[in-house]
């Protein structure tokens, strides 16, 4: 089935919509104008151009929250205050420019749980094995990028396109970007691989269906097939969380031992929940158990926990899943109800966007204080504009 989106706009069905930012003199957001192309059959670089022609201005959200950290602030009130915030991820700035110089997240978190179980096995204080509650975020990070667990911060201008953000987190393997104003340097939201596949869902529905949307995914290559990282209802906890701190997965289907039946998915945010715990030896449990602390019962269908797609179903039907279930990995099952495959969000803006959009130039950023109001532009100057031209004068040589 086509993309879907919500808007008044009617277009027919061979039209695609390509988004122009309404520029105000005074303020860098802009608004939705859609301008018709006509396209006849799909290409295969189609949702990679509608990315590279719409700033990441154009994906932030309506209503969102940005949570910021001082770097000084100490490690335990600031993961109470991630578990407050119901987030997965802040911003770390340092306090005499409240320049971000970081990211504080759930992976971070789970780090600590590690280690602080580990410190409490070999009944060790040494000075690596600190009381990292007592530690400011600052302190940590340095203790953390002595064991190569920090990378540097990879940011990008609110005034850039939203394929070369798609490139970036390809690039570095990140699920999280900071968009940041390209004035005075201020974080303005976190895109992820959810909110770019969001955006096609709405504004990439006009176009013709690709060919590739009624093969399965893995037929297409799209997703993990081999070498899957699984784990069992009886696997200690520290195992499970061992491996989301190390492959750099964000999810792991747990088994049921015998029958290979997937029982959940635990993630890394859903080790929010052990913060509660105050025993030591939590981590030594079952990971079973933090299902059914997540699931609030016991007994639960666990096959209606699991969101997933059948082995057979088109990679359209993956897609649509993942959008309306709004879930950052899905489970591809057998008849018998066993994973024989994963996808990502980030499988799938790869191939939609970052593979077949490679040999599409990245637009220079939109200068905004150059540019006119739009109602006073022409239509082949606003085109000219998206082109990625940013040497146009404004009407009457107003600058």
């Amino acid at each position: 089935m086509p993309l879907t989106r919500d808007s008044h706009s009617v277009l027919s069905p061979n039209e695609k919509p390509v988004t122009i930012p309404a520029v105000a003199s005074d303020s860098p957001m802009f608004t939705d104008t859609p301008v018709i192309h006509t396209v006849k059959q799909h290409e295969a670089d189609s949702y990679a151009r509608l990315l590279q022609l719409n700033m990441c201005y154009e994906a932030m959200p309506t209503s969102s929250k940005i949570v910021v950290f001082d770097a000084n602030l100490k490690m335990e009130k600031a993961f109470n205050g991630l578990i407050f915030q119901n987030t997965r991820h802040v911003l770390i700035s340092k306090n005499d420019n409240g320049q971000v110089i970081g990211i504080l997240s759930v992976t971070d978190f789970i780090r600590v749980l590690l280690k602080k179980w580990r410190e409490h096995l070999n009944d060790s204080m040494e000075v690596d094995c600190a009381d990292i509650a007592d530690m400011t975020i600052s302190q940590y990070r340095e203790l953390a990028e002595a064991d190569g667990k920090i990378l540097n911060l990879i940011t990008i201008q609110g005034n850039q396109s939203i394929l070369e953000a798609a490139r970036l987190l390809a690039q570095y393997r990140i699920h999280r970007l900071p968009v940041m104003d390209p004035v005075n340097g201020s974080p303005l939201f976190i895109l992820t691989h959810k909110r770019i596949l969001k955006f096609l869902w709405c504004f990439g529905s006009q176009f013709s269906l690709p060919e590739y949307h009624v093969k399965t995914p893995k037929a297409l290559g799209v997703g993990t097939w081999d070498n899957l990282r699984l784990v069992y209802e009886d696997t200690p906890l520290h195992e499970c969380l061992t491996i989301l701190s190390t492959e750099n997965i964000s999810g792991v289907p747990v088994l049921q031992r015998g029958t290979d039946k997937v029982m959940g998915m635990y993630s890394r945010f859903d080790a929010i929940a052990i913060a509660a715990e105050n025993d030591p030896h939590y981590l030594e449990r079952p990971v079973v158990e933090a299902l059914n602390f997540k699931n609030f019962s016991k007994d639960a269908d666990f096959t209606n926990l699991v969101v997933s797609i059948g082995l057979h179903d088109t990679f359209w039907q993956a897609v649509e899943v993942l959008v309306e279930r709004s879930v950052h990995r899905l489970c591809v099952l057998n008849d018998a109800g066993q994973v024989e495959g994963l996808i990502s969000l980030a499988d799938v803006i790869n191939y939609m966007v970052v593979k077949p959009g490679a040999h599409l130039e990245s637009p220079k950023p939109h200068h905004l204080s150059r540019m006119a109001k739009v109602e006073d532009l022409s239509n082949e100057a606003l085109r000219r504009i998206l082109a990625g031209n940013n040497d146009i004068d404004p009407p009457n040589g107003h600058h």
